[in-house]
């Protein structure tokens, strides 16, 4: 028996028919078929479609979108406290820019009232004062129990 070396086909992958003959030659030219189609299928790891593979790729699908809607609620919360703090800062920087306006007023008014030279006179004050009539006739007036 000679063998002859087949395009694609060795002398390993040639079918031999039960009584031990080699099959015909359209025969080995199917078997090269097979092996050109096992040329065409994209490399790297082949998906196994189980049950528990399916079951676990929709649990992390299940997982990212929990994930993702968590990070969502986060940045919106997040997102809240700044817009909070910024009204914040804005109030609590108008009412300093105001108590500021009033030191300023203050400290020309206490400036004035030193440095003016004006004395204060109170007129129509009577020259005494009899204080515990003043404190009796006031408490009478505002009704308070004494």
């Amino acid at each position: 028996m000679v063998e002859v070396a087949t395009a694609g086909v060795t002398p390993q992958k040639r079918a031999t028919s039960t009584d031990g003959s080699e099959d015909s030659h359209d025969d080995m030219y199917q078997e090269d078929d097979l092996h050109d189609e096992k040329k065409f299928k994209k490399p790297g790891r082949k998906p196994i479609l189980t049950e528990a593979s399916t079951k676990r790729t929709a649990q992390n699908r299940a997982a990212q979108r929990a994930f993702r809607e968590r990070k969502q609620q986060y940045l919106k919360g997040l997102e809240e406290k700044v817009k909070e703090l910024t009204e914040q800062q804005e109030r609590t920087e108008r009412e300093n820019a105001q108590l500021k306006q009033f030191v300023d007023k203050l400290k020309e008014e206490n400036v004035t009232l030193k440095s003016g030279g004006t004395q204060f006179t109170y007129e129509n004050v009577p020259s005494s004062v009899d204080f515990d009539q003043a404190i009796t006739d006031l408490f009478e007036s505002s009704n308070v129990p004494g």
